[in-house]
């Protein structure tokens, strides 16, 4: 593997690494080296989790060399320069390098990222570098670890913890039995991620949840969720040692959250009541053990007595009327009902029960002991006693953390807000042993005890010693603000740019829809019918052209639900599903497993060129932590600005307690609280549109449709690898027209090829075909060269209609099979070709127009731009739609049997000659007087009677029967058609006869002929005559399925 000196340190990396990598690992091995905190920006896809885990295991190696050194050197003196180049490497002071403390204390590297997948990934990562020799420790929770067959179907994790602990305490549990003496089998020893971990410890029976907690004591790297890190109570039970130690917070840009929730606590009436009924309990079994006749003193826990029972008892219901009397009449918050109170507010209640700073820490190892004894003593596994304690006792453990050593109450109003709130109807825990508490209370409240600063979990951090705390991601932008939240001193910072070309990614802001409505996800907008009708058309073009995987964000849950529910009630969800399947992220963390699957089979298949439809939520589970590399992710949609809810009562108090709080720092104040709130959006935005990019190699589309992107202050807190590529875009033609060129000029597949200069992307509006306008390429020559193109291609068009003219009936032989199209773009190319070998072009204005078949957007509402309308066409455009004013006559084709459907060739000419094309042959005039007189015969009300008559109708017609109904049928849809619409009719039949997908040309036909409309319906229904017998069936199946009729 190559190797490369940075900082004085030979960093051995998978491949040449390129210089945002190596910019990265410099000011990774800075921070080591010094013994600093660092935050470090790096885009997703630059190599970022490649680069941490190289370049800290490189200054590891050198650290324990180093160390390594010294232990020698107290028997037998090493050269003082090996010495010296080894501690100026590792970064250990004289003093340090002569510590015993420091020689028996080897660091260890603990990476912690969010989820169990991004750890996964990570280890992957890991196992193709120099360093996959490196001890290395995985751990994570019973739910993914706990291989007890009784235990591991448990879906309540409270229950669960208290199962194994119940089984591990009375030596019941066998896999956990046998982690002592196969701790040390070599199995364990490769690098393993959870999955494998499982697998090893279900080979040799073997509790692989013990088992990492075991491994990581003496492992080099170990592997942790962060909030391992950041709970505090997660960190004690765990025993994970800081001190000495160097930590990685990948995926930071959720640090700031994860440590004011592990800060906070919420404790109800309810919890309380839950408290006394268990005490009460313990109470009952001592009583029945002292009336025993076997009752002696060794039968009763020696680590509490009735004593403590009672004075836990009388504390509780104290402490229960305490909390219902807290008046809320007052200090209400926006339209909440509770009141909001300082932090130090809480202790004024604990002393109402006698619980006072002084007796935290005795109260707090009573309750540990009562809740032990309820989880050992339970009668049954199942049965969760001990729940409430041990909750009250968590309760208690972050009080007394927040009044720190010094038991000073300003610590806790400078860090906390106590917002309470009624609770409602008290509910009992549904436990076995449990029966359903009532209180007698009419007031009971809920208390919930809000950190508010990021920089209280942090410092906890330092002060256990911790060596470098290390912060990265791809959206901690803006730098400043993430530092100041943190509250921690930071030496290091680096904002990386990306490693990915302009040309590999296309960023629009849509601030209009195909029909000119404005695209704005405020909260008033979403119940306004118009603006979902805009977004649904908007994805509906978009999906047309986008190849693969496509991914929808939606600013929440409840919004995206919302969404989903009136798209299907209005039948705009089916009119997306022509063009891809879609799925929708759901809330439940065990479903979404089966629903990635589903997404990633589909965008993977072989058999479909459609790809598929991902709906999602900003800050969800899709939106980091999952991999969208390559055909998985070719686009990303922002359907609005995911804004925290305006009113909630912890917004409203975050937003005071920043503004109060705000400080100067560098000379410059501090974000206040609006800026916060405005930040929590576009940092969310910005860990969606990651998902796009995954790679040097990677390529893909950003879509940001809401208006409100278009603001200079939302744009400057995008990335800042993705500003330079932002176009703000009024209307929705030149987008979709960037769309669509950008698809075509890159890729693998390159599935469209570049037209010529000036003709625009094409859409269907109000029924007709409209031009958007293209943006003018800059440089003469790529003009002159589309120009030429262009030219070719009318020559080579106007040659074969004269030979098709010359030839008679030659022109409608059947052409030979050409390949199958490899992805939806091809097969719209192919389509437009087709179309126009297929059609004899008269003049050279409508060989121009029909070549936009493959670039058209569809927008089903009406009156909103008239058919002249000029605005988003260029002059050629424009002559091309008034030359096609001009009344056309439709050709049918004679043996059109030949095609392999029952559908004839459609020819479109002018009512007088272009001059440009020569005089067609007597037999092909002949042919066409045949056909006018043909034609002459039907009238509107004949045609549509012979179609109503045969729609639906599966029988056996004779050859003569069937070309009565194909004639009259294209006359129907000829006459009541416009030029327009007839020929997007035509691009249907072309695609059919060419793909054979039914289901796709009834998609299509949707649009041209919606059948819930009487005027169109039997448009719709025609179009089964021309089908394929085994395609009538399932036409027919699905007209009844639809009660179409």
């Amino acid at each position: 593997m190559p190797e490369v000196i940075l900082n004085n340190i030979p960093v051995n990396f998978p491949f040449e690494p390129y210089e945002v990598q190596k910019d990265y690992m410099r000011k990774v091995l800075e921070c080591l080296q010094k013994g600093v905190n660092g935050v470090l920006e790096s885009p997703t896809g630059t190599g970022k989790t490649l680069s941490l885990l190289c370049s800290s295991l490189a200054w590891l190696e050198i650290k324990k060399a180093q160390i390594q050194a010294t232990i020698r050197m107290s028997g037998n003196q090493a050269p003082n320069s090996m010495m010296q180049s080894l501690n100026e490497a590792s970064g250990l002071t004289k003093a340090e390098s002569q510590s015993w403390g420091s020689i028996l204390g080897m660091p260890k590297i603990i990476y912690a990222s969010r989820t169990h997948s991004q750890l996964a990934q990570a280890v992957s990562e890991l196992k193709r570098t120099h360093y996959n020799h490196v001890k290395v420790a995985v751990m994570g929770s019973r739910d993914q670890l706990c291989i007890h067959p009784d235990v591991s179907k448990e879906t309540n994790a409270g229950l669960k913890i208290s199962m194994c602990r119940t089984k591990v305490s009375t030596k019941t549990c066998h896999f956990y039995n046998n982690v002592e003496k196969n701790k040390a089998d070599a199995s364990f020893s490769a690098i393993m991620d959870i999955e494998d971990l499982v697998i090893s410890g279900r080979k040799v029976a073997c509790c692989p949840y013990y088992l990492s907690r075991e491994m990581h004591k003496n492992a080099d790297i170990v592997f942790v969720p962060y909030n391992y890190l950041l709970d505090a109570r997660i960190r004690d039970l765990q025993d994970i040692q800081l001190s000495n130690n160097v930590i990685i917070l990948d995926e930071a840009h959720n640090v700031e959250k994860v440590c004011e929730e592990s800060a906070s606590f919420q404790l109800s009436s309810t919890d309380i009541a839950i408290c006394i009924t268990e005490v009460t309990h313990v109470m009952k079994d001592f009583h029945e053990q002292m009336q025993s006749k076997s009752f002696d003193d060794q039968s009763v826990a020696k680590d509490f007595n009735a004593d403590d029972l009672c004075i836990l008892k009388t504390m509780f219901t104290e402490l229960e009327e305490s909390v219902d009397a807290v008046d809320i009449a007052t200090g209400r918050v926006a339209d909440n009902p509770g009141a909001a109170f300082p932090g130090s507010y809480l202790l004024e209640i604990l002393s109402r029960a006698d619980i006072t700073p002084d007796k935290l820490f005795v109260l707090i190892e009573t309750l540990y002991n009562v809740s032990q004894y309820l989880q050992v003593t339970s009668e049954s596994s199942y049965q969760h006693r001990g729940a409430g304690l041990q909750k009250f006792h968590d309760f208690m453990k972050v009080v007394a953390r927040c009044l720190g050593p010094d038991r000073d109450r300003k610590t806790v109003d400078k860090y906390y807000q106590l917002y309470v709130e009624p609770e409602g109807a008290k509910k009992g825990r549904n436990d076995a042993w449990q029966t359903k508490i009532i209180s007698s209370k009419n007031n009971p409240k809920v208390l919930n005890f809000w950190c508010f600063s990021a920089g209280f979990g942090m410092r906890s951090l330092i002060e256990q010693g911790v060596r470098s705390i290390i912060l990265t991601s791809g959206t901690l932008a803006p730098l400043d603000a993430t530092i100041t939240e943190l509250g921690i001193p930071v030496e290091v910072t680096l904002e990386n740019p990306h490693i990915v070309k302009g040309d590999q990614v296309c960023v629009s802001v849509l601030k209009t829809g195909p029909t000119n409505k404005e695209l704005k996800s405020t909260y008033e907008n979403r119940n306004n019918e118009t603006y979902l009708n805009e977004l649904a058309y908007t994805l509906q073009n978009v999906s047309r052209v986008v190849p693969h995987g496509m991914l929808v964000f939606f600013p929440s849950y409840f919004t995206m639900e919302k969404t989903v529910s009136y798209w299907q009630e209005h039948g705009l969800w089916s009119k997306i599903q022509c063009n891809k399947p879609i799925f929708v992220e759901p809330h439940q963390k065990d479903a979404l497993s089966e629903v990635m699957k589903q997404y990633y089979e589909a965008v993977d298949s072989q058999e479909s060129t459609r790809g598929a439809m991902l709906l999602a939520v900003c800050r969800g589970k899709v939106s980091e932590g999952l991999d969208f590399a390559n055909s998985r992710g070719r686009a990303v949609v922002v359907t609005g600005l995911p804004f925290p809810p305006f009113k909630d009562p912890k917004v409203v108090l975050k937003r005071q307690y920043i503004d109060q709080n705000r400080s100067t720092v560098a000379g410059q104040l501090s974000h206040s609280g609006a800026e916060w709130y405005r930040l929590e959006a576009t940092r969310a935005v910005n860990q969606a549109v990651g998902r796009v990019i995954r790679h040097a190699n990677d390529y893909g589309a950003i879509l940001l449709c809401d208006s409100r992107f278009a603001f200079a202050v939302n744009t400057r807190s995008l990335s800042k690898w993705l500003q330079p590529h932002v176009k703000v875009c009024d209307r929705f033609g030149p987008a979709f027209s960037q769309l669509v060129k950008f698809f075509r000029a890159i890729g693998p597949q390159r599935s469209i090829k570049t037209e010529s200069a000036g003709v625009g992307a094409s859409f269907i509006y109000n029924g007709e075909l409209k031009v958007a306008e293209e943006a003018k390429d800059k440089k003469a020559t790529e003009e002159e060269e589309q120009r030429k193109k262009m030219q070719m291609k009318l020559e080579a068009k106007r040659e074969m209609f004269r030979k098709m003219c010359n030839s008679g009936t030659e022109a409608n032989k059947q052409t030979p099979p050409k390949p199958e199209p490899k992805n939806l773009l091809a097969a719209l190319d192919c389509a437009e070709e087709e179309i126009s070998c297929s059609n004899s072009v008269a003049d050279s204005s409508f060989s121009t127009s029909s070549k936009r078949s493959a670039d058209t957007f569809v927008s089903p509402t009406t009156d909103e731009v008239p058919n002249n309308d000029t605005r988003c066409r260029s002059d050629t455009d424009q002559s091309v739609l008034e030359n096609s004013m001009k009344k056309r006559r439709v050709k049918i084709v004679r043996n059109y049997k030949e095609n392999g459907i029952g559908s004839p060739l459609m020819s479109s000419s002018p009512s007088t000659t272009s001059s440009s094309v020569s005089s067609p042959s007597s037999s092909s005039v002949a042919a066409s007087s045949r056909e006018q007189s043909e034609d002459s015969k039907y009238t509107f009300e004949s045609a549509k009677t012979i179609v109503e008559k045969n729609a639906l109708v599966i029988a056996d017609t004779s050859r003569d029967e069937l070309k009565e109904k194909v004639h009259a049928y294209w006359w129907l849809v000829k006459e009541t058609c416009s030029r327009e619409n007839f020929y997007a009719f035509k691009l249907t039949v072309n695609n059919y006869r060419s793909d054979r997908d039914v289901q796709k040309a009834i998609g299509s036909l949707r649009l041209l002929f919606p059948p819930d409309q009487p005027d169109t319906l039997v448009l719709f229904k025609g179009f089964f005559t021309i089908l394929l017998p085994r395609d009538k069936i399932e036409f027919k199946k699905y007209c009844d399925a639809n009660n179409i009729c």
